[in-house]
């Protein structure tokens, strides 16, 4: 249970966690989670850009650990419910 009282109850139906996938408004991006012990593992941010080579994390966005890493775009973006073990957090990078 979370919140202030402890009265928001949470479950998922996702495997363990295998990749954190990095939102942003235009993009998801994968990456391995790797050194997994416990409550604790280790990604790389990816080095991705866009066509103006502009680095594409820069700023504020999310992050999810995933037990899946399925092709989503902004439109379809609800599909990464099922597959969701932890997050979404906010993720601060620039």
């Amino acid at each position: 249970a979370v919140g202030p009282n402890k009265s928001y109850e949470t479950t998922t139906s996702a495997g363990a966690p295998q990749f954190v996938a990095w939102v942003t408004q235009l993009n998801v991006t994968y990456s391995a989670l790797t050194n997994i012990s416990g409550n604790t593992g280790m990604a790389l941010q990816p080095n991705v850009s866009t066509f103006a080579g502009d680095p594409a994390i820069n700023g504020t966005m999310f992050v999810a650990l995933t037990d899946a890493n399925i092709t989503l775009t902004p439109f379809n973006l609800s599909m990464i419910n099922p597959h969701v073990v932890a997050g979404p957090a906010l993720y601060q990078a620039g």
